[in-house]
């Protein structure tokens, strides 16, 4: 017995000694796949920086998150009044990893745990604007690396605020949990950011919270599919041109989901009290949906969009990039898909504006495919309902909008005009009355 005891305190301490060196590569390796793999999945973000100083029971390392969307960018420099042609702005994260199978060196922190895991890593991170002087964004990020290599991050943020020369922000709180598995194909997401608030340079930023849930999966073709719900409460945006703008609440919803090859689709999203000027308050509600987009060609069609998103100019970027993904977009085209409009309403004081549409294709041949063969192919129809008194605003307004109920494309139906169009085999028909159309030569 006593022998079985020795043993067992000896494998015991081969685990607690020998295994944090071996294990902490292996983890290394895991963290740097997970960050390398959500830079991939955020698109516009390149992750750089020096390797991790790897010591036996601890290892530490920075790394750089070049945030490259031009819309991001343009919003952080204008945050932190710096010109257009500002440097990037990068994220600096900085790491300690705390590694092997009973991670001892973890208990030395408040949030350490004994429980068997790869390793445990706390990591705190800095905003660069483009300035080259790091902000220290409050709050730490815990992740736990378990042995079968999924790995949980969490972030954790109390109340508090920040105050410099320029910028004052006040926030109640943030908790962000990530969980991906082995391999870095699942993630999901739960994230409650409660209340925060911005000003900089006679701009500021508000809103009453955000919730957002997700559990996305990678396909086989490099994108995703899955799930996500997302609220945002009581938006206030404030510029010296643009006063009084924002939103009241916003929700989200999307899935998509791969079957036999193709892609399905649906998102809702509701929009409530934005401030527009001269309507006042309006409301928006909108329902889509797609069926059997092929995933094959659909792929490097979306790899050419998140490239061209990182252009100052994404429409000529996009253009510029066209012509390598022109087949795919025949191939798309030709497998045929179902798009729809359920339902996209305007809620206006005068009224609500309502609006319907369906785009189908049947899947033709791909070695014959010319625009013209589409068009006719196509079938298409479109209902559209507007309130009289918006109607009568925009003859007021704009005498040529009248022409639209001169010519029957609106007609009235009590309170409301109303349109209802249909298109098939190269004729339109509109509110019942036949319009013709030219279709370009085939080529």
């Amino acid at each position: 017995m006593k022998r079985w005891v020795v043993v067992l305190l000896v494998v015991l301490a081969a685990v607690v000694l020998v295994s944090p060196g071996i294990v902490g590569r292996i983890a290394e390796r895991n963290l740097e796949s997970n960050l390398e793999w959500a830079a991939r999945e955020a698109g516009n973000v390149s992750v750089s920086g020096g390797s991790f100083d790897r010591g036996w029971f601890t290892s530490e390392g920075t790394r750089r998150i070049e945030i490259r969307n031009e819309q991001l960018r343009s919003l952080i420099a204008g945050l932190a009044d710096l010109p257009g042609n500002a440097a990037a702005p990068v994220l600096i994260v900085s790491t300690r990893l705390d590694h092997g199978l009973i991670p001892v060196s973890s208990m030395k922190r408040e949030s350490g745990s004994l429980a068997p895991a790869l390793a445990s890593a706390v990591s705190t991170v800095q905003l660069d604007p483009g300035n080259a002087e790091p902000i220290a964004i409050p709050g730490e990020i815990v992740t736990r690396i378990g042995l079968s290599g999924a790995s949980t991050s969490n972030y954790r943020l109390d109340a508090g605020s920040y105050d410099d020369a320029s910028t004052h922000a006040e926030w109640q709180g943030a908790d962000v949990t990530v969980e991906t598995d082995s391999g870095a194909a699942s993630l999901g997401l739960d994230a409650t950011i409660e209340p925060f608030r911005i000003e900089s340079g006679g701009r500021s930023f508000s809103t009453a919270g955000i919730k957002v849930d997700s559990e996305l999966e990678t396909t086989q073709y490099g994108f995703n599919v899955g799930s996500i719900e997302a609220i945002t409460e009581a938006v206030v945006i404030e510029t010296p041109d643009a006063p009084g703008g924002g939103f009241g609440r916003l929700s989200f919803e999307a899935g998509t989901e791969l079957v036999d090859e193709r892609v399905n689709g649906r998102s809702v999203m509701s929009i409530s009290d934005v401030n527009a000027p001269g309507l006042g308050k309006v409301a928006i509600d909108m329902d889509l949906a797609f069926e059997g987009i092929d995933a094959a060609y659909l792929q490097p069609i979306l790899a050419a969009f998140e490239q061209s998103q990182t252009s100052p100019a994404p429409g000529e970027a996009l253009a510029a990039i066209y012509p390598a993904i022109r087949e795919d977009v025949h191939g798309i085209v030709a497998s045929g898909a179902e798009l729809r409009i359920e339902r996209f309403d305007v809620v206006l004081p005068q009224g609500t504006v309502s609006s319907r549409l369906r785009l189908a294709l049947p899947e033709t041949d791909p070695s014959a495919f010319s625009w013209p063969a589409v068009l006719l192919a196509l079938h298409a129809t479109a209902e559209l309902s507007v309130p009289a008194p918006i109607v009568e605003i925009a003859q007021a307004a704009n005498p040529q909008a009248g022409a639209l109920v001169a010519m029957g494309l609106l007609k009235k139906e009590g309170d409301v005009y109303r349109m209802h169009a249909e298109y098939a085999k190269g004729l339109l028909t509109v509110n019942g009355a036949p319009m013709p159309l030219p279709l370009p030569a085939a080529r």
